[in-house]
């Protein structure tokens, strides 16, 4: 069985796109896909999550993993693996999509040598203004499918993993004095706590790309937009695989974010979020 090509990357940054983009050429994403989002339920549910919120994460998932992560982690595969494959054998390229496995992308790395990893990177502040910002930590209750697997603390809450995606570790509850249990501060400070998450997936996958060298390609989705055959083609030529049908996308969808409509309120906080973005904005070469 060949490594898995994973994608990765802040979620609502473009990833259903690129799963559904492998999944028109040949590559098997889960037999146990949320419909809506195309996430593997097996490894979102019964591996990174319980992983990321664990005692001692982050510090021991970072370039080299320690031997206690390895060993729980391949321990995890012996339910993961079954409930991803179903029915289907292991005989054709394969992957999933799940955007927060970047944080234990050194794990798998460990466990499939061979792993590729997509990490497709949007605009903060498109991202920020996705279903109006309201989406993990702001939205301030967990999904109704929220029921993970548990791992030595216990099962893990919603708020923690929140906290991990947003700000690198648990249990944080207060941020730059926004109380983090108040459905109204988390309103009020909606863009600026997504675009704190944003940087933290963000510049957390990056990191962990310059270690992965060759099996890490990243992918900006407004490129992808503006020339969808030819980004199509330099990814799957990455891969190594053939390409039949390259993603269908307008260069419209790109800007679309520009038309948001926001109160002054609203208005003040993605300003601030921009502001808190900025360097990586910049660095990702974001412009105006």
């Amino acid at each position: 069985m060949t490594g898995p090509i994973v994608v990765i990357g802040r979620p609502r940054s473009g990833s259903r796109v690129v799963c559904r983009l492998l999944q028109a050429n040949g590559v098997f994403m889960g037999a146990d896909l949320y419909p809506e989002f195309l996430d593997s339920v097996s490894w979102y549910q019964q591996f990174v999550v319980p992983i990321v919120t664990d005692v001692g994460f982050p510090e021991q998932a970072l370039e080299t993993p320690s031997p206690a992560m390895v060993i729980d982690a391949q321990a995890r595969l012996a339910d993961v693996l079954p409930r991803y494959w179903g029915p289907r054998a292991a005989d054709s390229p394969w992957g999933w999509k799940y955007c927060e496995t970047l944080f234990v992308a050194p794990v798998v790395k460990r466990l499939f040598p061979a792993s590729r990893f997509i990490h497709i990177v949007r605009d903060a502040r498109a991202v920020c203004l996705s279903n109006r910002g309201y989406f993990q930590l702001t939205q301030g209750h967990p999904p109704r499918d929220w029921h993970p697997a548990a791992n030595s603390r216990g099962y893990p809450s919603f708020q923690d993993f929140c906290s991990l995606v947003a700000f690198g570790r648990t249990g944080v509850r207060e941020w730059v004095g926004v109380d983090l249990s108040s459905p109204i501060a988390l309103m009020e400070n909606r863009f600026r706590l997504q675009a704190q998450s944003w940087t933290t997936c963000v510049a957390r996958a990056r990191a962990y790309g310059r270690a992965l060298a060759g099996h890490y390609y990243e992918l900006r989705f407004e490129d992808l937009c503006e020339d969808p055959v030819g980004e199509s083609r330099r990814l799957f030529a990455w891969l190594g695989l053939p390409l039949r049908r390259p993603a269908e996308l307008s260069a419209a969808r790109a800007r679309s974010w520009r038309a948001a409509r926001l109160s002054l309120r609203d208005r003040r906080d993605l300003d601030r979020a921009t502001e808190l973005a900025a360097p990586l904005l910049a660095a990702l070469d974001y412009r105006g």
